[in-house]
């Protein structure tokens, strides 16, 4: 070992580690905003979807394809209400559109003629590992067939 003797200069330093993981945290956090807004617009329904998937039946155009879409979003959140609070007794369960929105699930569903507010109400029921939702609507425009 001979003193005085400089160390070559062509290795990481500490500041060039801290540069690198900088840059990586970022876009690992990037990757993380990324996929998270996949998995919560994943849910979302929109008028495109409902288009292509729509079944035939009497009721078509944009007025219905709008009901049916605040329907699918009653839905989603009654299934996402659902999970988060663990419903799993096996009796069927009402859940209103009020508790819904007061606990964040969803926002108020309007009427598309007249814009006033609708009532709405969702049946679910646990069975065998996965839920049974039929979402109800009543608009002034608009109620769900088989409104109960």
């Amino acid at each position: 070992m001979v003193l005085g003797k400089k160390l070559n200069d062509k290795g990481f330093g500490t500041k060039d580690m801290i540069i690198y993981s900088c840059v990586i945290i970022f876009f690992l956090l990037l990757a993380y905003l990324l996929i998270l807004s996949f998995y919560k617009n994943k849910d979302r329904v929109d008028a495109h979807d409902l288009k292509e998937n729509q079944v035939v039946d009497t009721k078509t155009g944009a007025f219905y394809i709008y009901y049916t879409q605040q329907e699918n979003n009653l839905k989603v959140a009654a299934l996402k209400y659902a999970k988060d609070n663990k419903l799993d007794e096996p009796t069927s369960v009402r859940l209103e559109l009020s508790l819904l929105k007061q606990n964040g699930y969803i926002d108020d569903i309007r009427d598309s003629e007249d814009n006033t507010i609708c009532l709405a109400h969702v049946y679910i029921k646990n069975s065998a590992d996965d839920y049974d939702v039929e979402p109800y609507l009543k608009c002034n425009s608009y109620t769900t067939d088989n409104y109960r």
